[in-house]
């Protein structure tokens, strides 16, 4: 049995980081940690949020240095392992091959992690898009028709890689987005967070 993790949001709370670099790039922000994320977990993006609370009518310059920053080390290291979450890979590696596939733009960044919380060696591949292709086409090499394949992520583009791919997908709501909004993805299972998810 193949099982594709996402990272952000899946096996790792980047709330932190993300809150953090937002208030640092609008410096007039007035959010606190659970208003800005009571917008995004019901999937308003940052445009309309600099629209809608800031007044700002071009976000071009904001995305930019998003980009730019949200992968830099100071904000890496607000990440932190879900509770649990190293105990229970150690325990599906025993019996099943464990993907890491993540969005993230640098490789570094990832390693530099997955060494930190002592990860090295967990994941039978590590997958990252690098923005320059899409979690199915790094996934795709990796099924295997003689057994189940799921992915377990926090997003709708989770979701939706795993129905495009036709394998099963599992949905987290501690993450990036609510539950009611990954019900409308139509996910094959919903937790409330990774670590109560184990394969039939």
């Amino acid at each position: 049995m193949n099982i594709f993790f996402d990272f952000d949001g899946t096996l790792i709370d980047s709330h932190q980081r993300l809150y953090k670099l937002f208030q640092y790039l609008i410096p007039e922000s007035w959010f606190s940690f659970d208003e800005y994320w009571n917008l995004k977990r019901d999937q308003i993006d940052h445009k309309t949020i600099l629209q809608n609370y800031f007044s700002i009518s071009d976000s071009n310059l904001f995305e930019k240095e998003w980009m730019k920053k949200i992968e830099a080390k100071k904000y890496l290291d607000l990440d932190i392992p879900y509770e649990g979450v190293s105990e229970y890979l150690i325990q599906l590696k025993k019996k099943y091959n464990l993907y890491l596939v993540t969005d993230r733009q640098l490789k570094s960044g990832v390693y530099y992690q997955l060494k930190n919380f002592g990860w090295i060696g967990f994941f039978d591949a590590v997958l990252i898009t690098a923005k320059k292709c899409s979690k199915e086409d790094l996934i795709k090499p990796y099924l295997l028709s003689n057994t189940d394949n799921y992915i377990v992520g926090d997003t709708g583009k989770d979701i939706i890689a795993g129905k495009n791919l036709k394998i099963k997908s599992i949905a987290v709501t501690n993450g990036f987005l609510s539950e009611k909004i990954l019900k409308k993805y139509e996910p094959d299972a919903i937790f409330r967070k990774v670590t109560e998810f184990y394969p039939e």
